[in-house]
């Protein structure tokens, strides 16, 4: 296409390489910058440190480290903070030595947001190391506290049952009018005084698992039936769905058993998240029995619909829509519509997916975004993207997804020219990027970097 790749090129196909952990196409992306002599060019050396260390390959972090003809202070930074991240503390301090005794360079603040950073991080390990005064002066030192440093040094004042310290310095937080969040919740609640009870028990069983502890939050459950304590329906509805989110089944079916000897099965709100439990974990068999033996809703339904839409056994997804569309009093909501379109789209059932479409009109609901989109889909998977075009053009404010549902359909049909002109279009209309996006972008510099080998090689 006549454009000429320069050392600002390949920093900025690695960096999406990088943000889809996209490991082999930047392995390749490497290898062309290697061929092109792009390799001692040192800004693009430490976009290619980011890279494998986002990617998680150390070996090859310290390889390119090592071969790196020049080295600047964000090349010492890049491969320090890479290997403190991944807890290869002792090389990153190593690191650390070697770049102030030999390398010219000093430590600084590259990479930092702020001085603020540094004095949280201080706060942090001074407390995790049991030196509360040096954490609580370095507190008092930062000139403009986030609630990093709030969370900071109440986790250091609990960590070393300081409780009352830490108490007072939750109260100072909320009269300084930072707003405190689950990280907060989660270090203040352990130091609170008086008998745990099931609203405790529940309050913390809820923060971890909303906090991405699932494990944690599973092994609280067993805790509070160890400690005596018996959950209720609101501990199983805080914990199912952390077991749903990591595939947690066997622990799953061990709540779903308790739940069963103590009543609580019958719960519509229990049923719900074990039947979304066993459809994320992968059992359907599981997900509707419960469904069938449960009472419902058009969440019930709705778990089923995209449940089945996941699977091979994408007609269901159909059957349980035309049944809850039946069902007097149970409204199709924008959930539902999307499941069936993707079950449609999954089975390329081009005649039933047109029917929902219609179904959809009637219902003023086709030019709601998400619906909208989901058609998109469809149609392009169903090879007509003619219709998707219609789709398209009905939509009152696209977002990011719509575009990229389109230049993908006419990438993956050979029509590049179309494909580019739409991502232009894209930029024009101000709307942001996302990893999907960045993934188009570097579709299009493969192709290009083929045509241009392909150039040099004729």
């Amino acid at each position: 296409m006549g454009v000429r790749l320069d050392d600002h090129t390949f920093p900025f196909v690695l960096k999406a390489c990088a943000d889809n952990l996209s490991v082999q196409k930047g392995r390749e992306i490497h290898g062309v910058v290697f061929k092109l002599g792009f390799d001692s060019d040192v800004f693009v050396g430490n976009t290619l440190l980011l890279f494998y260390g986002n990617c998680g390959t150390l070996k090859d972090v310290k390889r390119v480290f090592d071969e790196m003809p020049e080295r600047d202070a964000v090349s010492w930074n890049s491969i320090i903070g890479v290997f403190s991240v991944r807890g290869f503390y002792a090389e990153a301090i190593h690191l650390f030595c070697e770049m102030n005794l030999r390398s010219g360079f000093r430590p600084n603040m590259t990479g930092l947001d702020s001085q603020v950073t540094v004095g949280n991080a201080l706060v942090d390990v001074y407390g995790k190391c049991g030196y509360v005064e040096d954490s609580r002066r370095v507190f008092d030192e930062i000139s403009e506290r986030n609630g990093v440093s709030w969370n900071a040094i109440i986790t250091s004042l609990a960590y070393l049952e300081r409780n009352h310290d830490a108490l007072e310095m939750f109260r100072l937080m909320i009269d300084g009018g930072v707003k405190p969040n689950s990280v907060t919740l989660s270090s203040t609640l352990p130091v609170l005084i008086g008998e745990k009870n099931i609203v405790s028990w529940n309050a913390m069983v809820a923060n971890l698992a909303q906090n991405r502890l699932e494990s944690a939050a599973v092994d609280l459950v067993r805790q509070m039936q160890a400690d005596g304590e018996i959950p209720n329906s609101v501990t199983f509805t805080n914990v199912l769905p952390a077991c749903a989110r990591i595939g947690f089944l066997r622990p799953g079916k061990e709540i779903h058993a308790r739940a069963i000897r103590i009543g609580s099965s019958v719960d519509l709100f229990v049923s719900n998240a074990l039947t979304d439990m066993y459809a994320k974990c992968g059992c359907l068999n599981l997900a509707r029995k419960v469904f069938t033996i449960s009472l419902r809703d058009e969440v019930s339904y709705n778990i089923l619909i995209i449940g089945y839409s996941q699977t091979t056994d994408c007609s269901e997804s159909l059957s349980l829509f035309l049944e809850m569309g039946r069902i007097k009093g149970m409204k199709l909501d924008v959930v539902s519509y999307m499941g069936v379109i993707s079950a449609c789209a999954n089975l390329a059932a081009l005649k039933q997916g047109k029917e929902v479409h219609g179904l959809a009109v009637r219902k003023h609901l086709h030019t709601q975004l998400f619906i909208a989109n989901s058609l998109l889909d469809f149609y392009i998977k169903c090879g007509r993207i003619d219709l998707a075009g219609k789709v398209f053009h009905q939509i009152p404010r696209r977002d990011t997804a719509s575009w990229n549902s389109m230049i993908l359909g006419y990438g993956m049909l050979g029509e590049l020219t179309i494909a580019i002109d739409l991502f232009e279009a894209m930029k024009e209309d101000g709307v942001e990027y996302d990893s999907v996006s960045s993934l188009i972008q570097l579709f299009m510099f493969e192709n290009r970097i083929q045509r241009f080998i392909l150039r040099k090689s004729a």
